[in-house]
């Protein structure tokens, strides 16, 4: 023990008090430069009531009014729906998975790797591919109805040795 820096109780409480006390003096004197410096950048005009106004305005408002009406049924007749194609959708949503067979996707025209799949027919793909499965997420939903999501399996297995209509 010859060569601890503390060899005395009286040593040891002046270093324990020490340890308290300078941190404690540190951080009143950084609160201190803090509150000057605070002061100094908002001028003598930070406590007017414009001021103040200003900080605690709300962000945003609320209002309990209902919406203006529209009439979807006029704004429904005009739209032009077209069904996208499978390759379109493929191109769109699949292609970037089972171009490169990311995530152990199937790549497309593998036939060996669709095999097992293709024997499941076709509905149990669709109902895959819509829902997801393993490392695929749901594809239903989003911008391409369950139908455009059909005619992209019916794309990607046929270009995989399947034979759907």
């Amino acid at each position: 023990m010859s060569g601890m820096p503390i060899k005395t109780p009286k040593q040891l409480i002046a270093v324990i008090v020490a340890a308290f006390i300078v941190p404690i003096f540190i951080i009143v004197l950084l609160t201190q430069y803090v509150g000057n410096l605070a002061s100094s950048t908002e001028g003598k005009n930070a406590y007017t009531e414009e001021a103040i106004v200003e900080r605690i305005k709300p962000v945003g408002t609320f209002s309990t009014e209902a919406p203006p009406t529209v009439n979807v049924a006029f704004v429904e007749d005009n739209l032009e729906k077209t069904i996208q194609t499978g390759e379109q959708v493929y191109n769109a949503r699949c292609a970037a998975c089972h171009a490169g067979g990311l995530l152990e996707s199937p790549k497309l025209g593998d036939k060996q790797a669709w095999a097992s799949r293709l024997s499941q027919g076709l509905d149990k793909l669709v109902y895959s591919a819509i829902n997801g499965k393993g490392s695929m997420a749901a594809q239903g939903g989003g911008a391409h109805n369950d139908e455009e999501i059909k005619n992209a399996v019916i794309y990607l297995s046929n270009k995989s040795g399947g034979d759907f209509n």
